[in-house]
Formats: structure tokens, C-alpha cells, sequence
């Protein structure tokens, strides 16, 4: 019974370090074979638990800030989180930190610290954050987010119901903590019934609410900060911005302050703010201050930047406006794009908007990595100014859908430079986002201009989102770009779409769809009354017999299509053609065909220096070795396409190499890697939604582990 425990813990070690290689940040160009191979060596060699790194707590949290104090709530809520009661609240008045104490609670759980004071840190794998803007939040974007931040992209096209029963299950599996900031302002009802029911044990769900809304929860209530809490911020403030009076004050000033503020974090950030920037005496903003009506402190607040400090200073005003337009943080280069403020003007209006803490920033060293977000009370208020001035947004907008399409065009070649990769996940979500912006616009409009950039938004993300398997956001993109394609009569584009689609249904074996596809793509093709724009319909019915084992047929359009495509990496290139003509002679058994056709592959990725063409050709060459009864060079070959896959998020090409080098175990008996690679499998295709190669991934590592029981109960 020890030695089964024993292993049962080897197993998920080893996956755990499994998971911390696939999350690790990727390294420069001249850094990635070499460190990736020893990564993947590491990850072979992995036996022992007490050997590993734990590893990183998925999420999507905002970037982490300094905190001061809230010692006790803090530990209030690490009792919640570890308590019997599945949700837990942080309730208070708007600006005295919630979702401040949200995040610092949610980093340093990530942190895994074990403890803090007398309390224990909850341990999670997934942080899961969402945040309600203007009572816009539903629960489908609830569901979406949490299936991206587990992994789960197969998720995302699911039935609401299914959805739902699904991420459910995922929860039940997987202890992971949602939070749902601001939320008092939601108005979708079905989120209230969904946090009150997910799983617990093993995952929670924290909240932040200016009300006391759900009587069940762990209520944490947070009022204004201890006095000398406060006293440590205003001086912090004081030393950031500068203000040796602030930060030298005497007691009295501090308390001074700490009174007429009414010890909201907030309103003494924006307080010391305004001492820095307008050059008002502490005795200036106390009156002010004192002056204001009951719970009108922040209008009071936000009317005096606005309208005076900020008076004549549109640069500033501008890049407020921008911010407004970002659910999460944004880069400077789309500030800048946004705001159309630029250079010097820009880091000046920046300067002075953190100064004024009306803008937060991330804490990167580096520069060019820097975030900058708003604070939810000063989003609401420069919105309800931007009322006042629709067509100043509306310029905005139209400027952040060209910025971030023109990101998306320049990053879109993710074969040739990697590093596009990295570029596109850093704003991954902006970039979805700006083009659902552009499909309104589009749709609402009928706007020829709109439509065309819907379809931009598709083509240029397609082979990132296609390799890295975001597959519903692929489909939900080339569904749109249908429409787009089709109110532009762009018979071109929407043959091009449609066959995309396809490609997706086929993958996770849904042929009949696939099929439909591809004869809508051959109908929008025909009316172009070009041969040239036939091949792409015909590559998607040739995948499709391949598929249904029509291997005479697939090889007939394969190598028609052969004869045109360019001798190129990518989808639709030669290289590509050549890998589905292999496969087609490997499943006849012709393994030498097959082989050759892999290896000329090889070669054209080679040419290119496109790692993941690499990792897909050398991942098909070590099935053929495989096949051939060559397990040596198949694990050699395996190993090297892992590598590469891994280092270039190939998902489907690593679930396809983790199953190979499975199977290679299975035949030399070592039945412990081949459980731990088979589940890795398992993970991969699962992700991607492929049923089939999922349950055989299953499959193989419940042979594994039965073995390795029966070796255990022998001895």
C-alpha cells in the first residue's frame, strides 16, 4: 500500500513539473533549443517529489501593487478562504481598498507562502480573475474566462448548459479561486446562482461588494485603515512623489489628514496626489476636504482633477479617455495609439496621472513591460464625463481597432519568428477584444471599412490561434469574418473562412460538419471562377478522406495541390502539403513514402528556421520509426519534437509527442514514465476538445498504472 501511495505521488510530481515547464516564459531566440532541451531532459529524468518545483498557480490576475497594512482582514479572509463556507466577501465602501485586498490576498496565494501570522494560506492551481464593469459582466464571460485562465479552450463553444455543467466539473476537480470584484454592480442573475453553487471542496469563491449582498457568504467588512496603517501610507505616498513635508510630517498633520479623509486608502492616494501636482498646502486640500458633503468625497475628489488641476491640460485628459477603453491594463504604445498623445507629451501626461494617483501602474523594472490600469471609481467618473463628448470616444475606439489589428498583422507570422508568439499571448485578450469592437461596428453599421478589418482580425491571428490551440476563439473569429465576408460579397475571404472552420470540426472528428464546410467553401470558390483559390476547399477534402480512410482520394488532391503550393512553411504551404501526404501513406503502411515525405518537410522547415514546423514534421517522423519498429530513433525523434513544441506552445504537436513516447514505454516496460507522459497526453488533447486521441491518452495510462500495480503486488 506505501509503495502505490508512493507512486501515485511520484505521478502527479513529476505532471506538476510537467505543467511549471509548460508556464515557464519564454527565453530568447539564442537561449530556447538549448534550454528547452535541458528542460525536457530534466523533465525525463524526474523521479523523485522532493526533487521538483512547485509549480505556478495558473491566473489572470491584474499585476500586483504594494499593500499596506489590513493585517486583520487579511487574515479574515485566509480564514474564510480555508473555512467549510464555499464563498467568501470582502464588503466596504467604494475606495477603501477591496480590490486591493482581493489582489494581495489572490498573489499571495500564488506566492504558496504557507504562512501568515497565525493564519494559513490556502493553496490553489488556478486563480480565476473577472470584474464587473457597469453591470456589462455576464456569466458566459464568467465561464469563458475561467475555462482560458484552467487551459480548457474547448470550453468556450459549448452550449451555455454545458458550459456550465463543465466548468463544474473542472472545479470539482481542479481547487481553483474565483474572484469576482465590483460585485454589486452586476445585473445578470444567473452569476449569483452560479458562485453559490460552485464546487466546494476544493475551489471558492471570493467576492468584493459594496454591499452586503449574499447572506451566506464569510463576510469580511472593511472600513477605513488603522490609524497607523494610514500613517505608513501617507508617508509612503509622500516618499514616492517627492513631498519631504508629507513624508516627514509630524503626527498631527497625519491625523490631520487621516480624519478629514476619513482613512480611505483612496481618497488620501488622491489627496497627496493633489499636494504633489497643483502645489496646494496640506492645509489647502484639508479644507477642501472637510468642506465636502457625506459620501460625495470622491465627486468633490475627481471634479477638482478634472476640472482644474486638469483644466487645459487635454494630453492628460486623452489618455484617461483612452484607459476607459481597456477591461484590463494596457501597454504605453496603445495609450499612445488611443490617446493620440505622444512622445515626450505622453510620458508627461503618464507621469502626472500616477502622480495624481488617478493611474496605477504595474511594477516592472523594465519599461517597455510596463502596465498601466484605472482605479474602478476613476473609470466611472472620466465615463460619465465622456458622455459629454461622444465623438471623442467614438475617435478613440476607431484608433485602438487599427492599433491593435496593425499589432495583429505585424505579430502574424508565427512560423517564420517565434517570438510572435509571446507578442500576440501578452495581448491576447486586448487584440480579441478590439476585434469584437470591430465586428460591432461592422454589423451595427453595415460598414464596408469594418467588415474588411473583421476579416484582417481573423487572417492575421488564425495560425497563432490555430497552433496554440485557442480553437473556439478561432471559430468564433472566422464566424465573424463569414459575415463580414459575406456582407462585402468577398467570395475569397469567405471560402478561405469557412474552410477554416472546418479544419476545427475536423480535428475533433465532427466530419459531417467538416464536410458541410467544405462545400460551402467549394461553392464561394466556384463563383470566383479562379482554379487557383480551389485548392484551399480541396485541402480540407482531402484531410477530410483522409480521415474517413478514402487514402486513394486524399493522395489524388494532395498531390494536386503539391504541384501549386509554394515551397514555404506555414498551413497551406509545401511543407504542410507534404506532411498530409505523408500521413496518408503512413496509415496505407507505406512507411518509406511516408518518411520521405517527413523528412522533405524537415528539410523546408529547416530552410526557415521555423521551430514549429520542426516539432510537427519531427513528431510525424518519429511515428513512421515507430511504426517501422525503430523505438530507438521514434524516442529520439520524440523527444527532439517535444522540445520544440513545447518551447513554441505547439499543443496538438505536443499531446502528439507525449503519446508517442508513452507508447515507446509501454514497450520497454517502463510503466511509471509511460503513466506520467500518457496523462500529460491526456491533458493536451483535452484541451483541444480531441475526444478520440483523449480517451486513448486515458487509455494507455490506466494500462500503465494497472502494470505497474500488478509488478508492485508480485514483489
Amino acid at each position: 500500500m506505501v509503495g502505490i501511495l508512493s507512486l501515485i505521488l511520484t505521478l502527479i510530481g513529476v505532471y506538476v513539473a510537467y505543467l511549471q515547464l509548460k508556464r515557464t516564459p519564454k527565453l530568447p531566440i539564442n537561449q530556447q533549443g538549448e534550454k528547452a532541451t535541458e528542460k525536457i531532459g530534466k523533465y525525463n529524468a524526474t523521479t523523485n517529489t522532493d526533487d521538483l518545483v512547485v509549480t505556478k498557480v495558473k491566473n489572470n490576475l491584474p499585476p500586483r501593487s504594494s499593500f499596506i497594512g489590513r493585517d486583520k482582514e487579511k487574515l479574515r479572509v485566509f480564514e474564510g478562504l480555508t473555512s467549510a463556507y464555499p464563498l467568501v466577501a470582502i464588503e466596504g465602501l467604494g475606495g477603501m481598498g477591496k480590490t486591493s485586498l482581493a489582489k494581495e490576498i489572490a498573489w499571495s496565494c500564488v506566492e504558496k507562502s504557507k504562512e501568515q501570522g497565525e493564519g494559513i494560506i490556502p493553496s490553489f492551481d488556478s486563480i480565476v480573475w473577472v470584474q464587473d464593469q457597469d453591470g456589462k459582466l455576464t456569466l458566459n464571460e464568467i465561464l469563458d474566462t475561467i475555462a482560458r485562465v484552467l487551459g480548457y479552450s474547448y470550453i468556450l463553444h459549448l452550449p451555455s448548459d454545458e458550459k456550465r455543467l463543465e466548468i463544474n466539473k473542472q472545479l470539482q476537480e481542479t481547487p481553483c479561486l474565483i474572484i469576482v470584484d465590483n460585485f454589486e454592480t452586476i445585473n445578470d442573475i444567473a452569476i449569483v446562482d452560479f458562485v453559490t453553487r460552485v464546487p466546494e471542496p476544493p475551489s471558492k469563491v471570493l467576492i468584493t461588494s459594496r454591499e452586503r449582498l449574499l447572506r451566506g457568504a464569510w463576510a469580511i467588512s472593511i472600513g477605513k485603515m488603522e490609524k497607523e496603517d494610514a500613517f505608513a501610507l501617507i508617508r509612503s505616498e509622500g516618499k514616492r512623489l517627492g513631498l519631504d513635508a508629507l513624508e516627514n510630517a509630524d503626527i498631527g498633520k497625519l491625523s490631520a489628514l487621516y480624519e478629514a479623509t476619513g482613512g480611505n486608502p483612496l481618497a488620501i492616494r488622491l489627496a497627496t496626489g493633489q499636494i504633489k501636482d497643483a502645489g496646494f498646502s496640506l492645509n489647502e486640500v484639508l479644507k477642501r476636504l472637510i468642506s465636502a458633503d457625506e459620501g460625495e468625497i470622491f465627486s468633490t475628489m475627481f471634479e477638482r482633477n478634472w476640472n482644474y488641476l486638469l483644466a487645459g491640460d487635454d494630453y492628460s485628459k486623452r489618455v484617461l479617455m483612452a484607459m476607459t477603453f481597456f477591461s484590463t491594463s494596457a501597454s504605453k504604445e496603445a495609450i499612445e495609439a488611443g490617446s493620440d498623445v505622444h512622445h515626450a507629451y505622453l510620458r508627461a501626461a503618464i507621469k502626472r496621472l500616477i502622480e495624481l494617483s488617478l493611474v496605477d501602474v504595474s511594477g516592472e523594472l523594465d519599461e517597455k513591460l510596463q502596465r498601466f490600469q484605472l482605479h474602478t471609481l476613476t473609470k466611472a467618473f472620466i465615463r460619465k464625463e465622456m458622455e459629454k463628448v461622444h465623438e471623442i470616444g467614438a475617435a478613440i475606439n476607431e484608433r485602438l481597432i487599427d492599433y491593435f489589428l496593425q499589432c495583429a498583422e505585424a505579430w502574424s507570422d508565427t512560423y517564420v519568428d517565434f517570438r510572435n508568439v509571446d507578442r500576440i499571448e501578452f495581448e491576447r485578450i486586448n487584440l480579441l477584444e478590439f476585434a469584437a469592437a470591430a465586428y460591432y461596428l461592422a454589423i451595427k453599421h453595415n460598414n464596408p471599412h469594418y467588415c474588411k478589418i473583421v476579416v484582417r482580425y481573423s487572417q492575421a491571428m488564425s495560425a497563432f490561434l490555430w497552433g496554440r490551440g485557442y480553437w473556439n476563439d478561432k471559430i468564433q473569429l472566422c464566424e465573424r469574418a463569414v459575415e463580414a465576408a459575406t456582407l462585402l460579397g468577398d467570395n475569397i475571404a469567405l471560402g478561405k473562412q469557412l474552410s477554416l472552420i472546418g479544419r476545427i470540426h475536423l480535428w475533433r472528428g465532427n466530419i459531417s460538419a467538416a464536410q458541410e464546410y467544405a462545400n460551402k467553401s467549394k461553392n464561394a470558390m466556384k463563383s470566383i471562377g479562379d482554379p487557383k483559390y480551389m485548392y484551399i476547399p480541396i485541402r480540407l477534402e482531402a484531410q477530410i478522406a483522409t480521415q474517413m480512410g478514402e487514402y486513394d482520394i486524399a493522395e489524388l488532391l494532395l498531390s494536386d495541390i503539391l504541384q501549386f503550393a509554394e515551397s514555404s512553411p506555414g498551413d497551406d504551404g509545401r511543407a504542410a502539403t507534404l506532411i498530409e501526404l505523408g500521413i496518408v501513406a503512413e496509415r496505407q503502411a507505406k512507411f518509406e513514402i511516408a518518411r520521405e515525405r517527413f523528412a522533405e518537410a524537415l528539410q523546408i522547415d529547416e530552410q526557415f528556421g521555423t521551430l514549429e514546423g520542426q516539432a510537427v514534421s519531427l513528431s510525424h517522423l518519429a511515428n513512421v520509426a515507430f511504426s517501422s519498429g525503430d523505438n530507438a530513433l521514434a524516442k529520439q525523434l520524440f523527444e527532439r519534437g517535444l522540445t520544440l513544441a513545447m518551447s513554441v506552445d505547439r499543443l496538438s504537436t505536443v499531446g502528439r509527442c507525449q503519446i508517442g513516447l508513452a507508447r515507446i514505454h509501454i514497450y520497454s516496460h517502463n510503466f511509471q514514465e509511460a503513466a506520467i507522459l500518457a496523462s500529460a497526453a491526456k491533458e493536451s488533447f483535452h484541451r483541444l476538445g480531441i475526444n478520440e486521441m483523449t480517451e486513448e491518452s486515458s487509455q494507455i495510462a490506466s494500462y500503465a498504472i494497472a502494470e505497474l500495480n500488478k509488478s508492485i503486488n508480485e514483489v
